[in-house]
């Protein structure tokens, strides 16, 4: 296994669980980012 890839998604997981975390604590993001991923998946 090549040590840079999973640096890489541990860095990746650490990023998602801490905007996780300030989604949680901010409604009005957590909005703005659904509406944001919705338009996206269109």
């Amino acid at each position: 296994m090549k040590k840079s890839k999973s640096t890489g998604s541990k860095a990746a997981m650490t990023a998602l669980a801490l905007g996780a975390a300030y989604l949680l604590r901010n409604e009005k993001s957590r909005g703005k980012l659904m509406d944001q991923l919705k338009s996206m998946g269109k």
